[in-house]
């Protein structure tokens, strides 16, 4: 993951901290809504995103 990525991922988690595995989630795709990310980017937060999802059952 490149660093803007992990600087956005982390600056979503902050938004909504919380010790749960949602609020991880939703630190990824929050991360994906930043302006400064590229399309590549966003879908690739998306995507981990979606992935960590998925493996909840």
């Amino acid at each position: 993951m490149a660093k803007r990525e992990q600087e956005a991922v982390i600056r979503g988690y902050h938004h909504e901290p919380g010790p749960t595995l949602f609020h991880i989630i939703n630190a990824y795709t929050r991360a994906a809504l930043y302006p400064d990310l590229s399309a590549e980017e966003t879908y690739r937060l998306q995507t981990v995103g979606g992935n960590i999802l998925a493996m909840v059952k």
